[in-house]
């Protein structure tokens, strides 16, 4: 199979946004799924190198999964004293839109000093090539076998550059990442491993005009999930 070319296999399951409604309307009543409900995915810390994928029956160890993602959000926390896992701190300033942070320093993130190359502190304290602000995506997948709902993917800033190659060699191609199913899977390395996503197969134009409708459907829902504490590592 060449590059430029994507063989179609078989056809990715895609729920409508009209029976997510219903099925959500019926077992909840008048409270419909807020930013809080969806199910996440961290990269494993140290020592691990397997995905803890929700199921029925709870977290269930992998060492990879498929899915459509149907959107991505991008996200900054910055913490003045260095976060404690399991504390719940919330962030001394966010940013939602990598655009504006909101809290103290606040103010546009481009010129902010700890959105800058090389102000990162690693946890033996020394200097880093990252940034002290960290910044994350949230890609919500549509899993392979999976519910009806979309799973939230937290990818921190150690792969960021992974995953944002994967988008734009999509996107050098003219393909939306809501128009192939996407292979996660992990790359052992130190401390933390690093997400590699790559193409399975394609999906045929109505599966992909059914991804972008149960999208649209769900969009001030996935628009409003915001990166936790808890998703800090």
């Amino acid at each position: 199979m060449s590059d430029k070319t994507l063989a179609v296999l078989q056809p990715f399951q895609i729920t409508t946004p009209d029976h997510v409604r219903e099925v959500i309307r019926e077992n909840l009543g008048g409270e419909g799924i807020t930013r809080f409900d969806l199910s996440r995915v961290r990269v494993p810390g140290p020592g691990s190198n397997a995905w803890e994928i929700p199921s029925p029956d709870g977290p269930k160890p992998v060492r990879e999964f498929d899915a459509v993602i149907v959107f991505v959000k991008g996200t900054r926390r910055w913490y003045r004293d260095a976060y404690q896992p399991g504390t719940g701190r919330p962030p001394d300033c966010y940013s939602d839109d990598l655009i504006s942070g909101i809290g103290d320093p606040g103010g546009p993130c481009t010129d902010c000093p700890h959105n800058q190359w090389g102000t990162a502190i690693n946890a033996q304290g020394q200097p880093t090539r990252g940034k002290e602000c960290g910044e994350y995506r949230l890609l919500f997948a549509k899993l392979k076998g999976g519910g009806l709902l979309p799973t939230v993917v937290v990818i921190p800033p150690s792969s960021l550059k992974s995953v944002r190659e994967y988008l734009i060699n999509l996107s050098d191609w003219a393909i939306p990442y809501y128009g192939v199913v996407t292979r996660f899977t992990l790359e052992k390395s130190d401390p933390v491993s690093i997400v590699r996503l790559s193409r399975v197969e394609a999906l045929p134009p109505e599966a992909v005009a059914e991804v972008r409708a149960y999208a649209e459907g769900m969009r001030r829902v996935l628009g409003a999930v915001e990166l936790r504490p808890e998703d800090v590592a």
